[in-house]
């Protein structure tokens, strides 16, 4: 399930673990999220713990590391140092305080992620990960209860591509964007039904229920791309041509609303108002008897 997190002044959407099916987008952002401060090697939950990039706080340096004692020492090191010995005590010194400083952005990054986690999942799964505290077992965890199967995956997404092909019945942005989306992942899953040309192909069958003539002029184009051994239009290609021809050819019925909304009638003659209709209604005719009558 997606959702919106609002970071300092940007609206970034996110995914919510809920089920199986949320886990190639949920995991996919939590890399992109580890990334940021190249933590990904250190929480990976395809790799086994050995293998993980370990964070290391750095040692600290000691003033006794650089100092050769002497016969003449007073026992106070600084003060027995050399110049040599001091300067390269203080340039020691320097490249630890950097390090450290590296150390501690990323052991709260690291820390932070690991919230993350916890802030991404259904409620329901919660319990798996209560007793992991690093974000590598609870990745690990989650991934052993709710990463489906490569027999599961190719199954679901065989299923989604195959309801793209009928024709849509709302939204036909979102139908496009989901060829592209649903595509990319069975391309990430090697599935042979979303080979080139083949892919094409069935996006023009599925279009041709929208605009059977775009369909057919883009099929010949197909056709005589592949005849000439020609480069073939891609399937990113296709759908953002026919979005654009989309918009162009069936373009949002303006709303004629507006002047109900003034309160102005339109007629013939022109706009009438309150005060003539009031009029016409209030007409009387004269009668024999003299006087006005409403009939």
């Amino acid at each position: 399930m997606a959702t919106t997190e609002l970071d300092g002044l940007i609206t970034r959407t996110t995914v919510i673990l809920e089920k199986p099916a949320d886990w190639e987008e949920w995991i996919f952002l939590r890399k992109d999220s580890a990334n940021r401060h190249h933590l990904w090697l250190m929480v990976n939950p395809d790799l086994n713990e050995t293998a993980l990039e370990k964070l290391e706080e750095p040692a600290a340096v000691e003033p006794e590391q650089y100092h050769t004692a002497r016969a003449t020492d007073t026992g106070v090191v600084m003060r027995d140092m050399t110049t040599e010995e001091f300067q390269r005590y203080q340039q020691a010194e320097k490249t630890y305080d950097r390090a450290l400083a590296r150390y501690t952005i990323k052991r709260k990054a690291l820390n932070d992620f690991t919230q993350e986690i916890g802030r991404t999942i259904s409620r329901r799964y919660i319990h798996l990960i209560q007793s992991d505290d690093t974000p590598y077992a609870r990745l690990k965890k989650l991934k052993k209860h709710l990463c489906p199967s490569t027999a599961e995956r190719e199954l679901q997404l065989i299923a989604k591509y195959r309801q793209l092909q009928s024709r849509p019945r709302n939204n036909i942005d979102t139908w496009l964007e989901e060829w592209l989306h649903v595509v990319r992942m069975c391309t990430a899953a090697n599935l042979p039904d979303v080979t080139s040309p083949r892919v094409q192909r069935d996006f023009l069958l599925a279009i041709k229920g929208l605009d059977e003539t775009w369909a057919t002029t883009q099929q010949a184009t197909l056709f005589r791309s592949q005849v000439n051994a020609q480069a073939i239009p891609s399937l990113d290609d296709l759908v953002a041509e026919f979005s654009m021809y989309w918009r162009s050819t069936k373009p949002v019925a303006s709303s004629l609303g507006t002047f109900a909304t003034l309160g102005i009638s339109q007629t013939p003659d022109g706009p009438s108002n309150g005060t003539e209709t009031r009029a016409n209604n209030d007409r009387r005719l004269e009668c024999p008897c003299g006087r006005k009558h409403r009939f």
